[in-house]
């Protein structure tokens, strides 16, 4: 085991100073055995607790069907079939699924534009619409490992996929909300005034993502956008409150402005690690905390060597998001928490017929 000790440091949020250097220590990699037709590419997966067992599920999306595997034992529990053609089918591409203890599973159709519901057995129980006529913005959501949908009471919540690179990006919403009981829908939550459009270039992919993350012991989702030092929460009566959770690093440094942009899409990939951004947020239900992804600049020197690797934080951050410090990090957005700590799911196509599970353990 490889213990990280770092300095101490408490500063106010509106200090520019170093954040406190938070320990952790690396715990040992562990290899899921997963049978020959579990492919570990285009998979999806989710961490599930019961009362006897942790488990892992994973969609393959080879030939649609769930398994759920013991985490402790790393063997197969179950396998669940589903029809990717039909009319009761999941369709061409899913991109997330739920799995619930009430006998249903959530999948998001990304071409159907839907939330189809099936139970346990694979058979279909509904559908929940995504798109609505009465919406004038065309979109089509998406979600992730760092995007999840959520669902709050009797609302659903999911990314719709909309580019900030649209004229009047900054009236362009990033979220897609849908009251369950009646039907009603509409676009909420608008790309923050860092992303408005000052030339006709096009923002980096990688700026235009929201993150969300859903918290369930207060029942609120948490979004945030690469470009901004601020995260919203979102409660169940829709109601929005802004929070800091920001690095000094990025305070440091003037924000990337569009008008920046060459329009050349080598150097522009260049000119974008050079800034510093935020990535994905979590929630680690366990210590009751958020991690949020910080992305350091990369030097000029690299740059001019073509050396693209960036220099990864993670930000911690209590409910309050009072910040409690940070810790070095190299990973994925793939993770899930339990009690031994942080575990990311690594998808790499030489493991074969394993799969890597790295568990991170830490105390604060």
């Amino acid at each position: 085991m490889i213990f990280i000790l770092l300095s101490l440091y408490n500063c106010q949020q509106e200090s520019l100073e170093p954040l406190k250097k938070l320990e952790i220590s690396e715990a040992q990699e562990k290899f899921l055995d997963l049978d020959s037709e579990t492919s570990n590419i285009n998979n999806f997966y989710q961490y599930i607790e019961t009362d006897s067992a942790e488990i892992l599920a994973f969609f393959n999306s080879l030939n649609y069907k769930l398994y759920l595997y013991n985490l402790e034992s790393k063997k197969l529990i179950s396998s669940i079939p589903f029809e990717k053609d039909g009319p009761n089918a999941l369709g061409n591409r899913i991109t997330y699924f739920h799995y619930a203890h009430d006998d249903s599973i959530v999948f998001h159709s990304y071409y159907k534009g839907e939330l189809l519901v099936f139970n346990h057995k694979g058979k279909n129980k509904g559908q929940i619409p995504v798109k609505a006529e009465s919406l004038d913005f065309e979109f089509q959501p998406k979600s992730g490992a760092g995007f999840p949908p959520v669902r709050i009471s009797d609302f659903v919540y999911i990314n719709t996929g909309a580019s900030c690179n649209f004229d009047n990006s900054g009236q362009k919403q990033a979220i897609y909300k849908r009251n369950l009981v009646d039907g009603s829908s509409e676009l909420n939550l608008k790309f923050p005034i860092e992303y408005s459009k000052e030339k006709d270039s096009y923002w980096p992919q990688e700026l235009c993502n929201p993150y969300n993350t859903y918290n369930a012991n207060n029942n609120i989702m948490v979004v945030s956008f690469p470009l901004s030092d601020s995260v919203l929460t979102i409660n169940e009566n829709g109601q929005r409150r802004a929070f800091s959770f920001s690095s000094p690093e990025f305070q440091k440094k003037n924000a990337l402005r569009k008008n920046q942009l060459t329009g050349n899409p080598l150097d522009e990939f260049k000119h974008l690690l050079s800034y510093p951004r935020y990535g994905a947020i979590f929630y680690d239900p366990v210590r009751k905390i958020y991690l949020r992804k910080f992305y350091l600049e990369t030097s000029r020197e690299n740059l001019d060597k073509n050396i693209f690797k960036t220099q990864m934080k993670m930000l911690v951050a209590n409910e309050s998001f009072e910040i409690l410090g940070e810790f070095d990090y190299q990973g994925g957005d793939h993770i899930f928490f339990n009690q031994k700590g942080l575990n990311e799911v690594v998808f790499n196509s030489k493991l074969q017929d394993s799969l890597k599970i790295k568990t991170v353990s830490y105390a604060f």
